[in-house]
């Protein structure tokens, strides 16, 4: 699985806690993550980009 979101930015596309939490453990549970440092270009480019800019200004 990839995703270019941090596990705290599931819950802004799952909208709830819980399953999400419960989700996340269910899918990292026996796995081995691996973390690539820097700018991934595909979210720089990506609309979502924007989307995650206007949730992130709500917030402060």
């Amino acid at each position: 699985m990839n995703t270019n979101l941090e596990f705290s930015q599931w819950v802004n596309v799952l909208y709830d806690q819980r399953m999400t939490t419960a989700l996340i453990g269910r899918l990292t549970h026996h796995v081995e993550l691996i973390l690539f440092p820097g700018v991934n270009n595909r979210l720089r480019e990506s609309s979502i980009n924007e989307t995650l800019s206007k949730i992130n200004s709500q917030k402060e």
